[in-house]
């Protein structure tokens, strides 16, 4: 019996892991992964955010999240914006669609590729210009 459910196990962490860069196996799932505040370390500009500037997504669960940016205008003088978002799975968990509204304002909608997703770093494609990528870490 302890077999059967150690198999069990396996193939439902192996049926969730289907990102191209991993992980392998993940007990976690996907939405359970993506729960948290995630630093973005790398602009899908192809740049990391400068210098005493950050860019913090959070996601919960259910579908909703924000993302906070903070620009340093001058030594100690920061401007803060936040942008609220709306997030769904693509059909197959490869995609995540996000609605982004800031102050009432749909700003419009963007899908990504989920390329890596782990407990501590996750990686997004530009689907239609597969040169842009954005990279996390894990804020919490």
């Amino acid at each position: 019996m302890r077999l059967f459910a150690v198999i069990c196990v396996a193939v439902a962490a192996l049926q969730g892991c289907t990102y191209s860069e991993g992980p392998n196996l993940s007990f976690r799932s996907k939405a359970g992964r993506l729960d948290g505040r995630w630093n973005c370390t790398f602009l899908e500009a192809g740049t990391a955010p400068k210098t005493g500037d950050s860019l913090i997504y959070t996601f919960d669960k259910k579908g909703s999240g924000t993302a906070v940016t903070k620009t340093q205008m001058s030594p100690g003088v920061y401007n803060t914006a936040s942008v609220d978002l709306k997030w769904v799975w693509g059909e197959t968990k490869e995609n995540i669609s996000m609605e982004q509204t800031w102050a009432g304002v749909k700003l419009g909608t963007k899908v990504y590729r989920i390329l890596r997703m782990t407990n501590k770093e996750m990686w997004w494609e530009n689907p239609s210009d597969k040169t842009k990528r954005i990279e996390f870490s894990r804020a919490d």
